[in-house]
């Protein structure tokens, strides 16, 4: 696709980092190849179109967990990735992160076709505040869409040393519930990107606020703002979490994250029903002996989901 440009955002995985682009230039032939990370990173020079090195402002420290977080890095090596960008679609992807097909193209074409501004993103890791207690938790694997709706996704978070001091603090700090920071990495990303929309929309003051009025937001957000698909659709696998069967084979029947048959506005642009997808998670079940009870339990809800044809297009 020529008017596409992918961001591959984060450090310099070998052979990984490279099996990742490799499959974007098979998959997504015509589009600009960029690589943005940080300072420090050894890479080859003919790894990407554009290679960028930003400053590493270094991962905020967790002194509770003894943990270090990137979000800071994110914000900074997306942005600065995105300011190289000249086509009007975009697509931010970890650089240990494959995509096995070439669908995601359907998707952007779909957005293009019919003037919206949604962002394209994972089901996986995106949190469905009836299951868990977070709102506005989006997964950052891959966020696609219109290449200025993506800068106001990530652009003025942090760009001062005052940004890396706010995020040292509330890292630390105890909020209600007794989590150790404010808000999660994914939510800080979701209200920078509210912000910059400078729109007026209900937020939780912390993390783990399900007021009514908030999820009625979240809910609402999510319909205007974002287009959920599940990994499979587009053919998504992460190198570093091969045998993660929520991402590789649909969801879980405990997960908190969106599930697939909430997505049913990607895959009905897809052209996919579940009937395809239940075969292709038991081939997999089967390959990799989880046979569990637990995950037939699961698929035999996915059946009844697909026989009652609850918002799916059977083919």
């Amino acid at each position: 696709m020529q008017n596409l440009t992918f961001i591959f955002q984060g450090p310099y995985y070998e052979g990984i980092t490279e099996e990742c682009i490799s499959n974007v230039k098979k998959n997504f032939p015509g589009s600009r190849l960029i690589f943005s990370t940080w300072t420090g990173q050894q890479i080859p020079l003919d790894l990407a179109d554009r290679i960028i090195f930003s400053l590493d402002p270094g991962g905020e420290i967790n002194s509770i967990w003894n943990t270090s977080d990137s979000t800071l890095r994110q914000f900074f090596s997306t942005y600065n990735g995105l300011l190289e960008v000249s086509t009007d679609y975009c697509c931010k992807i970890r650089s240990d992160t494959l995509l096995e097909s070439g669908r995601l193209t359907e998707l952007i074409n779909y957005l293009h076709s019919n003037n919206l501004n949604k962002i394209v993103m994972l089901n996986y890791l995106s949190v469905n505040p009836r299951r868990f207690p977070l709102t506005f938790h989006f997964c950052d694997w891959i966020v696609a869409g219109r290449s200025t709706e993506l800068r106001k996704i990530y652009q003025h978070a942090g760009q001062a040393t005052e940004g890396i001091n706010h995020f040292v603090g509330v890292t630390v700090d105890r909020c209600q519930y007794g989590w150790y920071c404010k808000h999660r990495s994914e939510q800080y990303i979701a209200l920078n990107w509210i912000k910059n929309l400078k729109k007026s929309i209900l937020l939780p003051r912390f993390q783990t606020d399900i007021d009514k009025d908030i999820i009625a937001s979240h809910n609402n957000f999510i319909r205007k703002h974002v287009l959920l698909v599940p990994g499979w659709a587009i053919g998504v696998r992460n190198m570093k979490r091969l045998n993660d069967l929520t991402l590789n084979t649909g969801d879980g029947l405990f997960s908190p994250n969106y599930y697939d048959w909430e997505c049913d506005e990607s895959l009905n642009i897809l052209r996919l029903s579940i009937g395809k997808e239940l075969i292709r998670c038991f081939y997999y079940s089967i390959k990799r002996m989880v046979l569990t009870p637990a995950y037939v339990m699961r698929f035999m809800l996915h059946i009844m989901r697909y026989k009652s044809g609850v918002g799916w297009r059977n083919n």
